[in-house]
């Protein structure tokens, strides 16, 4: 699976984890980042999703398929972990009553919840996608622009999905065999 659709997916139920949990909220922008800057930060509320890194499983697997008489695709097909880092900023207004402050913690706890719900999982399986581990909510905390202290929490997900790569090679000719017998 390439990265941009292992990322698509992953972005399309980010999405749907915050509309299923705060569907009043406003507007919550997902994008995919190297990490918080200074420069360029989102002012409204953000999830921000982070590749960071692939780790290949097992052996791969060979397979061969003819082609025609003389040609078979050779297929190599690797299974790989990919691990996330999904994490929030959500500017906090203090004029707001409590009950309705979203914090940054409330969206990455939200979505958190949201990948361990079954439903979710079946459908990610069906797309070839699966989560095979989900990490506790961390919440560092930063220096902004007006120098405050902000709370970025997150949490890691690590995926498994499979790469295959495929070419077209020059087949082995057919050999019979016929075994004789040799008396002395």
């Amino acid at each position: 699976m390439l990265d941009s659709v292992l990322i698509n997916i992953l972005g399309t139920e980010l999405l749907s984890a915050i509309q299923l949990g705060f569907p009043s909220v406003g507007p919550v922008i997902v994008i995919q980042k190297n990490s918080p800057t200074q420069q360029g930060t989102v002012t409204g509320k953000s999830v921000y999703l982070e590749k960071l890194f692939d780790l290949p499983r097992g052996w791969p697997m060979t397979t061969y398929t003819p082609v025609d008489a003389f040609n078979v695709t050779e297929s190599v097909e690797q299974l790989y972990e990919t691990n996330f880092r999904i994490s929030s900023l959500s500017w906090q207004d203090p004029a707001l009553p409590d009950a309705q402050v979203v914090t940054a913690s409330d969206i990455v706890n939200q979505i958190n919840l949201f990948f361990m719900l079954p439903s979710r999982q079946l459908m990610l399986t069906a797309l070839g996608v699966r989560i095979l581990r989900i990490s506790e909510v961390r919440n560092p905390y930063f220096e902004n622009d007006d120098h405050q202290f902000e709370a970025h929490p997150n949490f890691d997900i690590v995926t498994t999905h499979s790469r295959t790569i495929s070419m077209v090679t020059k087949g082995t000719g057919v050999v019979t065999g016929d075994i004789k017998v040799v008396l002395p």
